[in-house]
């Protein structure tokens, strides 16, 4: 083996370090690091989950006709840009599915949402609704008329969050045309829970 060179390290001449002489192999390379894991696609544009349990049937405004519990899943997506001007609501999309066959919903619109007093949470909101009940009065008193196949819908939450995900809430939505399409408007109210879960 070569002998070791010994000299004096750095300006400040500290003590004297012994070095080999022979020459410095260069420590194999490491392989690069794989990336990491791109997020899920749903993360990117899908903002919260929302899922209900509601009675069907019994607000306000409807005729009471129909009976039975609602389940209503649904989605909120994030809001994009050109929706800033109108206070950057939601993009929503579900259902309210009926369990005792009577007139299921599904729904498109937008969502505006807002938090107040750390704990509390609402929401509004507003769009459009196909349905498969009834379009026209059977005058039994069993199934909804509701003149239109397309509807307007309105939907109000109002609810206390659990933590930062997790919030649950009393809803109330209403679908009807509002006299726009037919003579006959009986439309459907819906009562219920549901828990939020925020992406």
């Amino acid at each position: 083996a070569a002998a070791p060179t010994y000299y004096r390290a750095g300006p400040s001449y500290g003590p004297i370090e012994a070095r080999s002489s022979a020459p410095v192999t260069a420590s194999p390379s490491r392989p690069p690091a794989p990336p990491s894991a791109p997020g899920s696609a749903a993360g990117t544009w899908l903002e919260e989950i929302r899922f209900g349990l509601l009675a069907h049937s019994v607000g306000p405004i409807n005729e009471h006709y129909e009976t039975g519990l609602d389940v209503n899943p649904e989605l909120l997506f994030r809001s994009p840009v050109f929706l800033r001007p109108i206070l950057a609501p939601l993009p929503t999309i579900g259902a309210t599915i009926n369990t005792a066959g009577d007139t299921s919903i599904f729904y498109a619109g937008l969502t505006w949402r807002a938090d107040f007093l750390e704990r509390f949470t609402a929401s509004f909101f507003f769009g459009g609704a196909i349905h498969d009940g009834a379009l026209e009065d059977d005058k039994l008193g069993t199934r909804h008329a509701f003149g239109c196949r397309v509807l307007f819908r309105e939907g109000l939450d109002l609810g206390v969050k659990l933590d930062q995900t997790y919030a649950v809430s009393l809803y109330l939505d209403h679908v009807s045309h509002g006299g726009l399409c037919a003579a006959v408007n009986q439309g459907n109210d819906n009562f219920g829970l549901r828990l939020h879960r925020r992406l």
